[in-house]
């Protein structure tokens, strides 16, 4: 603005004027989007809180599926995070560990047949969200009689197929088995890293009966 002032010419300080507004205006457009980024930031951050503050997640299972559904959809998402597992690699990769609640996202990336034996997560919730292939998933139901308090005994409930974009919530205590015949990818969220919880001792209802 001095440097406008000192101009003699009315039009060149008329201009020098204009060019300094202008200035002003995208610097202010420019604190007003940073602002607005800032504020979108801890919108995100409060939301991912509250959804996950709970493991037990009562309230938040439907908005962490939302966002994993949508995670399923974007390929770029699936191709950089998902991706094939070098020979000898374990299919489970962290993608994430978030330090302030626990909760993790892991990455599954099965190349062969995989059968997964009745099982809980423990003291944890899960989402399981299915990048690519299908699951065979089996929910079980725990039987009212057990004779040994170590052992939580099961029968089978229903059997459904996920399919590619599909997302399922498994609360605390839910007891479920996976068939994969093909590769498939998975994108898994988890209440607690299941690295670090003892999982339920389950066993089927028939191996019971044939003991």
């Amino acid at each position: 603005i001095r440097e406008a002032m000192k101009e003699k010419n009315l039009d060149s300080q008329k201009t020098l004027l204009n060019q300094t507004k202008n200035s002003i205006n995208l610097a202010y457009d420019v604190k007003k989007n940073q602002i607005l980024k800032i504020l979108e930031d801890f919108d995100k951050r409060y939301l991912r809180l509250k959804i996950v503050q709970n493991n037990k997640m009562p309230n938040g299972s439907d908005q962490i599926c939302y966002f994993v559904s949508k995670a399923l959809m974007d390929q770029n998402f699936v191709l950089q995070y998902l991706p094939d597992r070098q020979e000898g690699s374990p299919p489970r990769e962290v993608l994430y560990e978030d330090d302030y609640t626990g909760f993790c996202i892991c990455g599954h990336v099965y190349s062969t047949e995989a059968i997964g034996f009745p099982h809980d997560h423990g003291s944890s919730w899960a989402v399981y969200g299915q990048a690519s292939g299908e699951t065979e998933m089996t929910d079980w139901q725990v039987t009212k009689d057990q004779p040994d308090e170590d052992i939580i005994y099961v029968k089978p409930n229903k059997t459904y197929t996920m399919k590619t974009g599909d997302v399922h919530f498994y609360g605390v205590g839910d007891v479920h088995s996976p068939l994969r015949k093909e590769p498939v990818r998975l994108l898994r969220i988890e209440g607690i890293n299941l690295d670090h919880i003892q999982r339920s001792n389950i066993k089927a209802e028939e191996e019971k009966d044939a003991g």
